[in-house]
């Protein structure tokens, strides 16, 4: 073959896909369609050597039910055994049949999966009747036996003479699938771009808000508010570190081994020192009564006389946070949408990622749809 049969032959099978993927769905449905017609004619040849089967085990049941044993020789235990599980056998195949002629399905692969169900449940519970019947009853369970040889051996031949049609069905359901697959690909594609859009436009406003807050912060760099929001900073830090040591010093005046010891009989009491005991700077933010009470009397007398200074450092340093001056503001919005746009940088590269294991799968799936359109135009003739 030369080099220009070689790019004709490929670009014969670029024109090709293009053509599976362009109509595929609608190529699809006219295979689905006359899949469909072809299987309505298997059905009903299916159903009719069911039926056939079926009459011919309706004549077997009768036999078996007109067998009585009084002219066997046979202890008439064994009889009485025997007659038993006969009975049993027929009523399992009544089931069996009763089940057969309830059988209905569209589909041949599916109908001929449930005869194979139902006769392998018949199979298991009628066993046990069937071997004890034989003790007996000899030919007549053979013939059941050999009514259901024939029906298999059927069923099987029909199989293999249609074997191209059960082929051409099982890739046109394959191809049915990944036509549902792909579409199925394309809505998360769809639904990822969009939100993929409503995250830039988000990214561009905060980058927006966050330029115009750094403009607004380098403007007033030189105010004495900026250089007041330094200074205050500063003061902040230094009562947070000076609140913290003073704390810290307090809790080691309290000997909480010798408190658990005292009152580890009360849970309620036990409870109480564990918070404190974890967390010693709610004795500054919140009702302490509780607490105090279960020092003694000179550790008491330490912390109130810390705590009216404790409390006013902390006031102090509450006032400073909360009353923030303009200069903070800005600063808090500049490190809000900084954050935001960390966040949702991480969400778009989430969205990317998402979209490449999209287009690993879409590639996957067109690969085969490919190679199943080119195994039909090979082998079959829809």
């Amino acid at each position: 073959m030369g080099l220009f049969d070689f790019f004709k032959k490929k670009e014969e099978k670029a024109e090709k896909e293009e053509n599976y993927f362009s109509n595929l769905n609608e190529s699809i449905d006219k295979r689905v369609e006359r899949s469909k017609e072809k299987e309505k004619v298997i059905l009903n040849i299916l159903k009719e050597k069911l039926s056939s089967f079926l009459e011919r085990l309706s004549v077997q049941i009768g036999v078996l039910e007109n067998i009585d044993l009084k002219d066997s020789r046979s202890d008439e235990r064994l009889k009485f055994i025997v007659l038993e599980n006969l009975s049993n056998y027929i009523k399992y195949l009544g089931i069996l049949s009763k089940k057969l002629k309830d059988l209905d399905k569209e589909s041949s692969e599916e109908f001929i999966k449930e005869i194979q169900n139902i006769f392998l449940e018949f199979k298991k519970n009628s066993k046990t009747s069937r071997e004890k019947s034989t003790y007996l009853i000899g030919k007549e369970i053979r013939d059941v036996k050999e009514n259901f040889g024939d029906f298999f051996q059927e069923i099987n031949d029909f199989i293999e003479e249609e074997k191209s049609f059960f082929d051409e069905l099982s890739v046109t359901k394959e191809l049915f699938e990944l036509s549902k697959k792909l579409s199925e690909l394309n809505n998360s594609r769809l639904d990822i771009e969009e939100e993929k859009v409503g995250l830039e436009n988000e990214l561009f406003l905060l980058r927006e808000n966050l330029e115009n807050t750094l403009s607004n912060i380098n403007r007033i760099k030189e105010t004495p508010e900026y250089l007041e929001q330094s200074s205050k900073k500063e003061k902040i830090e230094s009562l947070k570190l000076d609140l913290r040591k003073k704390i810290f010093d307090l809790k080691g005046t309290i000997d909480f081994k010798k408190l658990y010891n005292n009152y580890h009989h009360d849970p309620k009491k036990m409870s109480l020192i564990k918070e404190y005991d974890e967390n010693f700077s709610k004795i500054i933010s919140e009702s302490n009564d509780s607490f105090l009470e279960l020092l003694s009397k000179d550790e008491k007398e330490k912390v109130l006389k810390e705590l009216d200074e404790l409390k006013k450092r902390y006031s102090e340093l509450k006032e400073l946070v909360e009353n923030k001056n303009p200069v903070e503001i800005l600063i808090e919005d500049k490190e809000r949408y900084e954050k935001s746009i960390e966040d949702i940088s991480i969400e778009l590269d989430k969205r990317q990622k998402s979209l490449l294991k999209l287009d690993v799968s879409e590639e996957g799936a067109k690969k085969t749809v490919s190679l199943l359109f080119e195994k039909i135009d090979a082998n079959y003739s829809f």
